[in-house]
């Protein structure tokens, strides 16, 4: 339901959007742009406001309120974003909710109508904790293992056939414009584009699709919570495999015991297409850096040597082997 505030009265936002993301991002750190809008928003839910302060980058408003987070997503009228982000985290949270996924829990949603944009906002609670960012570079083995172990438990959970959920499905004409490999060869790019469409793609599954350090923390218990669902999609079980490899550093010990055996051909062959896929984060473009360092070669000549999709499975072969 939108609330009919302001299409008389002033607007509480206090930015100007200029149907570019650009312009939004200017504006998403800004407490003193968003404060009338969350006071507004307290008011109608009956909410008592505390203080108001930002929490962490996003491509979305978040901010602290006392015990709760405010999210507050980029108009639609804006154009430019993904207008069912929205709807999108909703239903994803109650489905890690109904899983049994640690997330923060939804206390209220809604929409805004402010002037000519809506904006659409959920209420959680605030989970006390430490980003995965700034825990696993501290973890000795054992903790590197079991933080592993934890996460391939959820992921299992979470990376199911749920088909009462509307969530955005993967577009397969879309994994042939993978910004990833816009400094590739042009070989690599006919052969990666020709192997795509000849790929028989599996039952697609819930994937979190922005699995990056700074969303997945650690509260006190050192129980590991999801969040940020905003980028949700039906996707191939493996679509969120180049995360899960950036989360961990591409740390062998915690990429080893997430996904056991790497050895066998079907699993290279997986992990290649996974790198295929236009799924956010930093995909190849990031691990080519691990690999560079441990090859001890510049990362140029790493790209240079990938002149088809097999190269590019050999060498991912060929750095997994290494100790």
């Amino acid at each position: 339901m939108i609330d009919n505030y302001s299409i008389k009265n002033k607007r509480l936002f206090k930015g100007e959007i200029f149907d570019d993301n650009q312009s939004w991002q200017s504006f998403v750190r800004s407490t003193e742009a968003f404060t009338p809008l969350i006071k507004h928003i307290y008011q109608i839910n009956n909410m008592q406001l505390e203080e108001i302060s930002y929490i962490t980058v996003a491509s979305n408003a978040v901010f602290r309120v006392g015990d709760k987070v405010i999210k507050i997503f980029y108009p639609p009228e804006a154009g430019i974003r993904d207008s069912r982000e929205y709807e999108t985290e909703v239903a994803v949270m109650n489905h890690a909710d109904t899983v049994g996924i640690l997330a923060p829990r939804i206390i209220c949603n809604g929409v805004v109508q402010d002037g000519q944009y809506n904006f659409s906002y959920i209420i959680t609670n605030y989970i006390e904790g430490i980003l995965a960012r700034d825990a696993i570079p501290k973890f000795d083995e054992k903790e590197k293992r079991e933080f592993s172990f934890k996460m391939k438990a959820i992921m299992d959970k979470f990376n199911v056939t749920n088909n009462t959920i509307k969530i955005p499905r993967f577009d397969e004409s879309a994994y042939l414009s993978n910004p990833v490999w816009n400094d590739s060869l042009e070989s690599f790019n006919e052969d990666r584009n020709l192997y795509i469409k000849n790929v028989n793609f599996p039952e697609t599954i819930v994937a979190h699709g922005d699995l990056i350090w700074a969303n997945v923390i650690i509260d006190k218990q050192e129980r590991i919570h999801l969040l940020d669902f905003a980028e949700s999609i039906f996707a191939p079980y493996y679509y969120d495999w180049t995360a899960i490899l950036f989360l961990f550093y591409y740390d062998k010990v915690m990429i080893k015991e997430y996904f056991g055996d790497c050895t066998g051909d079907e699993f290279f062959d997986t992990l290649t297409m996974s790198f295929l896929l236009p799924s956010r984060g930093p995909g190849f473009g990031g691990m080519k850096w691990a690999i560079a360092e441990d090859f001890n070669v510049d990362v140029n000549e790493i790209t240079k040597s990938i002149v088809d999709v097999n190269a590019l499975k050999n060498i991912l072969i060929k750095w997994f082997g290494i100790n």
